[in-house]
């Protein structure tokens, strides 16, 4: 089974450093009585914006997600196809029971992933068993485990992979949480299992700092890269409008002995409500010393729900990015019942399955180099682009 390895400092690489970024995609999203309809993805071509990949969503009476349908755009038949889909199977109260992602074959879907979540009595997050389709059959691939303390804030988060040959869980990675008297983490440290000696061995660690309005402000990404010593890693830095709206985020590696060097940032345009319905991803080139683009994102909204009229400044973050073996999804909402989908660019899913309270990592290092669409959904969808290194 696959191994979660480290996102840390190569010592050995041939810079002497190790290049990557936090790319914290704060999109604040005001709820006001309206639900995400779709969501249009653009790469930049050639000076100009071409079609990539489109979504849209259905939900019930309920308005609770139920499906999302991925379309990929095709150049040859001036087309969207279909791509990959989501249906969900929603507990009384909204939360995910169980997700199952299928990928378009010839003239039908077939089955690819299936996530299976189970909640404490608060409705925070206990348990997720991730299988995979092989043959005719569900097969495990992955289950997480979470911890909360007493004021059920997320302390420890667990990840194993099925030992196929051993037929049981083996470790593979944590999160230790130092959380704030707020319950905003103050700080995670991830560690990875060492089957040959039996022990957790250090790897990475995020340290926040937060505006007045407790929004992040700056995240420090560090690697750990000898006994007893962090190696900076990442930086990110949000900026904020007037109504607290995240109007942009810059994001940069650590180089030796250059110090931090830009390497992307995110320009959003928002509605009178908050909501983004556009934003556009460039990426920093040192020569000649200026941002070019590289994913616009449009969103579009559609019809009065049930729901009341209020605004909830859930925002989603991810980090690091680009990364090579882990990414982490941060919400300020303690909210576990926000799913989520990751796709490569032809929009064929790679990942789905259910936050896990405010953070949550997913293992990527299996997944070919390229950029993939983080996708999250509750009431309305997020759309953050992801580079794997």
């Amino acid at each position: 089974m696959k191994r979660l390895l480290h996102i840390a400092y190569s010592a050995k690489s041939k810079s002497g450093s190790f290049t990557a970024s936090i790319l914290l995609l704060l999109i604040s999203i005001n709820m006001s009585g309206q639900k995400l309809q779709s969501v249009l993805s653009e790469t930049w071509t050639d000076g100009s914006w071409l079609y990539s990949s489109k979504s849209d969503n259905t939900y019930n009476g309920s308005n609770y997600l139920i499906k999302n349908l991925l379309l990929s755009w095709d150049d040859i038949t001036d087309n969207w196809l279909n791509a990959y889909q989501i249906d969900y199977t929603n507990n009384s109260n909204g939360t995910v029971n169980q997700s199952i992602a299928q990928s378009w074959g010839v003239d039908s879907w077939e089955n690819v992933q299936r996530a299976t979540n189970t909640y404490d009595g608060s409705g925070r997050m206990l348990t997720t068993i991730s299988e995979i389709w092989i043959g005719a059959d569900w097969n495990y691939q992955s289950n997480t485990l979470r911890t909360y303390d007493v004021n059920g804030y997320l302390i420890h988060n667990l990840s194993q992979n099925w030992d196929f040959i051993g037929d049981d869980w083996k470790n593979s990675s944590q999160l230790i949480y130092t959380n704030n008297p707020d319950g905003t983490p103050g700080q995670f440290v991830l560690q990875l299992w060492d089957g040959s000696s039996g022990d957790w061995i250090n790897s990475g660690r995020f340290t926040y700092t937060y505006n007045t309005a407790g929004k992040i402000f700056t995240t420090l990404g560090e690697a750990w890269v000898a006994p007893g010593v962090w190696q900076n890693l990442s930086f990110m830095t949000n900026t904020y409008d007037i109504n607290g709206y995240l109007t942009s985020e810059l994001n940069q590696d650590w180089n030796i002995p250059s110090g931090w060097i830009n390497d992307t940032k995110t320009d959003f345009t928002n509605d009178t409500d908050g909501r983004v319905i556009q934003n556009i991803t460039l990426q920093w080139e040192t020569t000649p010393g200026t941002w070019i683009n590289s994913m616009r994102e449009t969103f579009t909204y559609s019809g009065t729900t049930a729901l009341p009229d209020f605004k909830d400044d859930k925002t989603f973050r991810v980090y690091p990015n680009p990364a090579d073996e882990i990414i982490t999804i941060r919400t300020e909402s303690e909210n576990s019942s926000i799913a989520y989908s990751l796709e490569d660019q032809t929009g064929k899913q790679v990942l789905n399955g259910r936050l896990n309270g405010m953070l949550t990592t997913l293992n990527i290092s299996g997944l070919n180099k390229g950029i993939y669409f983080l996708r999250l959904y509750d009431n309305r969808q997020s759309i953050i682009k992801i580079i794997k290194k």
